[in-house]
């Protein structure tokens, strides 16, 4: 599993819309590794749709990316992120890099729950029994 952090140079998490690194993280038997350093530095004079462009073009650099995490959520780049991406957004205030586990440990077990959930509000025919008794 992949997760991407969103980091300053102290390797602090940062919230959207400031200017920091994406560091990609993977999974592998020996433990987390960083897999890509992506540049992200939103410009705050960006319309709606050069913004949305710019997240969708660092996006497609986090290959299978499910968890993108950063100190503080905002609207628009939390929006695009989840609804338009599928990468499901956390936050964590501090060096995320030795919870990457913890973190996503609680992404699977969501993920289970809304499975769940999604499992359970699904309509259920009725049955009448055949022998009713009547």
């Amino acid at each position: 599993m992949k997760i991407a952090v969103f980091l300053d140079n102290d390797g602090m998490t940062l919230p959207f819309g400031e200017s920091g690194t994406v560091e990609l993280y993977d999974n592998t038997s020996d433990g987390w590794y960083c897999a890509n350093c992506i540049p992200f530095k939103p410009d705050r004079t960006m319309d709606l749709g050069l913004l949305r462009r710019y997240i969708h073009k660092t996006a497609s650099q986090l290959d299978g990316c499910k968890v993108f995490v950063v100190k503080k959520t905002r609207g628009i780049f939390k929006a695009i992120l989840e609804e338009e991406l599928g990468i499901n957004v956390r936050t964590f205030d501090g060096s995320p890099l030795e919870s990457l586990d913890q973190i996503r440990e609680q992404w699977e077990q969501e993920i289970i729950a809304n499975a769940a959930v999604s499992a359970c509000s699904q309509p259920r025919k009725t049955h009448r029994r055949c022998c009713s008794g009547t």
